[in-house]
């Protein structure tokens, strides 16, 4: 675990929100249903030494 960073993703409780399971530290995801329309949502942080973890991404 990262103590200088980490995600929040916060979704208001009046939407139908999904969390999609991401096997990654500092990522998280969601999917949303917005009438009939499918979104992913996704939040990642990426310490300043490190490249953006976005092979985690792909589904």
């Amino acid at each position: 675990i990262n103590p200088h960073g980490g995600v929040v993703l916060a979704i208001d409780k009046r939407l139908k929100a999904i969390q999609l399971k991401i096997e990654e530290l500092n990522i998280v995801a969601v999917q949303l249903i917005i009438k009939n329309q499918t979104y992913a949502i996704v939040s990642i942080y990426s310490p300043p030494n490190e490249s953006l973890p976005l092979k985690s991404c792909h589904h």
